[in-house]
This record gives C-alpha cells, structure tokens and sequence, in this order.
C-alpha cells in the first residue's frame, strides 16, 4: 500500500541522491568544547550538527531515553530539534517502544515524528494507522529479510541499517551511523569534522 511517509521517503531520498541516516544521541561529556560552555547545549548542538549535515541526510534519529535522562531541558530539545530538522528530512524517534500505548508519541501535540522504533512487530499496527507514519522493529538477524508489514521496515542493530518498502515494491535500505560521524570533532573545528566523516561514508567504494 503506498502511503505518504514512502512517499516522503522516496522524494527526499532521490532529492539528496543519499542512503544516510544519522543517529543523534546528546552526551554533554562528549560534546566539543565550544558546546559545553553553554547551560543548555543540546538544542543549539543538535540544531548545528543538522544544519551541518543535511543535505547529505536523508533520515535522522533521535534517541528518546538520552533526551529525557536530561529532564525538561532534553524534552524541550527535542521538540525543537524536530520542528527545526522536519522540512526536509525523515524523523525517527527511537524508543524502541513496546506495547500499542505510546502510539501518539508521534502526534502534533508530541513529538511529531515521521516513525519511531520498536522493540517487536506485536503492535506494529497501532504505529501504522496513520498513512504519513511509520515504524521500524529491531532485528537482530544478520540476514536481511524484509517481511515486515506494509509501511513498516526494521532497524537492523548488528549492521546498522533500516529498510522499508518503497513505491515499485523494491527495498529502500538506510546507512545508519552516530557518534563517529556527531562527535567526530571536540574543537571548534567540529562541524567541518562531522561533516567530512559523513562524507567520507558517503563516496562511492571501488569495485
């Protein structure tokens, strides 16, 4: 069934002629230097590292759990990072949730969030009501095989990836990196360093 978030997903891949996705998890202790002399440098860091990276993105994902270990101040963070990443890029919050209750964490009125992770396919179903929604299950299998229902995909933990189906019935897989690529640099010079991590993930290998 084509929906709008493959939709979404196809254009903004084709768009960005990318496979990237990039997980951000905010630790003060790793952040460069420039960002821990701020009270409050998870908003402006993530604001920065996206700004950064962007148009080599197609998706990013936002650990929930590092988020709320900061209380109010990592709430609001979050809010604001995605409202500020939402234009032009595919938003995943990672939970990974279990049970059919937290189904709205991705409303209007939440954390509006293009999918979220799942700890099993249980209650895929409560996540894929609506059609611009979906929902990625860990898979700790090393043999990909997408079997997942219409709209949904999994996160593949051992290689990094996530996988969905998209509009021709073909597999769309996403590069999954973090902490290499976000804390890449400790200086004032981080921006550049993240960005040339990311780009040197994102050149072509030799046959």
């Amino acid at each position: 069934m084509q929906t709008e978030f493959v939709n979404k997903l196809e254009r903004i891949r084709l768009q960005k002629n990318s496979d990237l996705a990039l997980f951000i998890r905010p630790r003060l202790s790793d952040m460069p230097l420039p960002m821990k002399r701020l009270d409050d440098p998870f908003l402006p860091f993530a604001r920065e590292i996206i700004e950064a990276t962007r148009d080599l993105v197609v998706a990013y994902m936002f650990d929930l759990s590092a988020y709320l270990a900061l209380g109010a101040a990592g709430a609001i963070a979050l809010e604001r990072t995605v409202n500020y990443a939402a234009s032009d890029s595919i938003l995943i919050l990672h939970g990974p949730f279990s049970g059919a209750h937290y189904a709205s964490i991705t409303d209007e009125q939440a954390f509006p969030c293009d999918a979220v992770t799942l700890s099993d396919s249980q209650h895929i179903d409560a996540y894929l009501k609506r059609r611009d929604r979906s929902a990625f299950v860990l898979n700790n299998r090393s043999v990909q095989h997408l079997d997942a229902p219409d709209n949904g995909g999994y996160l593949w933990v051992e290689t990094a990836a996530l996988s969905t189906i998209g509009l021709q019935g073909e597999v769309i897989t996403l590069r999954l990196f973090g902490d290499d690529v976000v804390y890449a640099g400790s200086g004032d010079d981080y921006l550049v360093r993240a960005r040339e991590a990311l780009e040197k993930l994102d050149e072509p290998t030799a046959d």
